[in-house]
């Protein structure tokens, strides 16, 4: 017990050694990360996508989306800070990490005139994984009670159910031509967040 605890004093000592002796490669590092590390499938975000409004506000790490579909608002919420890798393997191919690369966006219906059911929405948690686009939960309206009985996983639905709620986002524009869009348009986002943190870390460190 006694030699584990001093070898991973050592290690510590080592870290320490290792990093003061490369602190001043940092900002260079972090340049060369700005410059090489931050691509983006887009050059910037267009205004819309099939009939969805988008923004997004500098700093912010969502993209929203929205259109009306009749009497109906539609609104789509992205959180670019939830794309990641599965399975964690370092040595994997590119193409095949690619494959695994996943990020979920919440779709939620909502009709104004619905009141007097107590909700007035449906909500989808949605997961784009690699070229997948599935639906997760469904829930009626917003949920903020953790006691409320209104999300559903999609696996409790028969088929039937599954495909009618495929059918319902598709015939909303929400469908895998547009799950593909999304996730082009968080990896800039994501990227172009990133570009813009790589610059104030230099900027701090060069202070």
């Amino acid at each position: 017990a006694m030699r584990s605890i001093i070898a991973r004093a050592a290690s510590r000592r080592g870290l320490r050694v290792v990093f003061n002796r490369n602190f001043s490669s940092l900002v260079d590092a972090l340049k060369d990360f700005q410059e090489n590390e931050t691509g983006s499938k887009m050059e910037e975000l267009p205004a819309s996508f099939k009939g969805f409004n988008i923004s997004h506000e500098e700093g912010s790490v969502y993209i929203e989306m929205t259109k009306d579909y009749g009497s109906e608002k539609i609104s789509v919420s992205v959180d670019v800070r939830e794309t990641e890798q599965e399975p964690d393997d370092l040595n994997m191919e590119e193409d095949v990490a690619d494959a695994y690369a996943s990020f979920n966006f919440y779709v939620k219906v909502e009709k104004p005139t619905m009141d007097e059911l107590g909700f007035d929405s449906l909500t989808f948690d949605c997961t784009m994984k690699g070229d997948l686009f599935d639906i997760n939960t469904v829930t009626c309206g917003d949920a903020e009670s953790p006691d409320e009985y209104s999300e559903v996983p999609m696996d409790r639905f028969t088929e039937e159910v599954q495909d009618g709620f495929f059918g319902y986002l598709n015939d909303r524009g929400i469908d895998q031509e547009f799950a593909d869009f999304v996730g082009d348009a968080t990896e800039t986002v994501d990227s172009q967040e990133l570009h813009a943190w790589a610059e104030d870390a230099v900027a701090f460190l060069k202070a």
